[in-house]
Formats: C-alpha cells, structure tokens, sequence
C-alpha cells in the first residue's frame, strides 16, 4: 500500500511539473511574440515616415525649375530601400516563435533584391500603394 502511494504522489508531482513547464514554455512564446509585435510596429512607424519624407522630397524636386541630377538619383536611391524596407518588415511577422527560434537567422536583415524594372505599381504589397506614389 505505500509503494502505491508514493508512485501516486510521483505521477502527481510528475504531472504538475509537466503543468509548471508548459506554463513555462507558453509565458515564453508569449513574452517573444510581444517582442517581434513591438519590433514590427518600430519598424513600420520608421518606414511610415521615410515614406512621408521621400513624398516630401519627391513634392519638391518636381515643383523645382532647377532639377539636380544627384537628387533625382537619391529619389530613386530611396525608393530602392523603402522597397526593401517593406520586405525586411514582412519578414518580421511571425506567430510560430520555436520556428522562429530553430532558423536563428536574422531573416529581415538580409538585402532583398532590386525591384523589376520598369517598375510595376501592382507588384506592390496592398499597404504600400499609394504611400509614396
């Protein structure tokens, strides 16, 4: 009859300590994707307002009667990295966190390649058209 008890209080041990660790693990998962959520956030108000002011540069180089050639280059410049920019973000959203945690790559800070030429308007993610354009 003791033997029964004592593996009874093991397997209730056993089980609680299986409770406490997928708590653990859950409070975890939730901890890091508060994370990535407040990091995707950073990063879309920085890329918001990049986009507003390349439209603010944009706005002024075409009012201008002077035209520089070294600004019309860094507009296209600047549109080639917020291009890239949306990409990095969108490669930010993840809700799987042990996927995220087993590639242990910095996915969104690898360079993403440059966009087609000509350039397409419709190839563009939903959100961003129309922010700068």
């Amino acid at each position: 009859a003791w033997k029964r008890e004592s593996t009874a209080r093991e397997e209730e041990r056993a089980r609680e300590e299986a409770i406490e660790k997928e708590k653990a693990r859950r409070s975890a998962i939730n901890k890091q994707r508060i994370i990535n959520f407040r990091k995707g956030v950073e990063h879309w108000v920085e890329y918001q307002e990049m986009a507003a002011f390349l439209g603010v540069v944009k706005e002024a180089f075409e009012k201008t009667d002077r035209k520089n050639a070294d600004t019309k280059k860094w507009i296209q410049w600047a549109e080639n990295y917020l291009s890239n920019y949306s990409v990095i973000s969108e490669d930010m959203i993840r809700y799987d966190v042990e996927e995220y945690r087993a590639e242990k790559t910095n996915s969104w800070q690898k360079p993403a390649p440059p966009p087609e030429e000509p350039y397409n308007y419709w190839k563009r993610p939903w959100y961003q058209r129309g922010v700068h354009r």
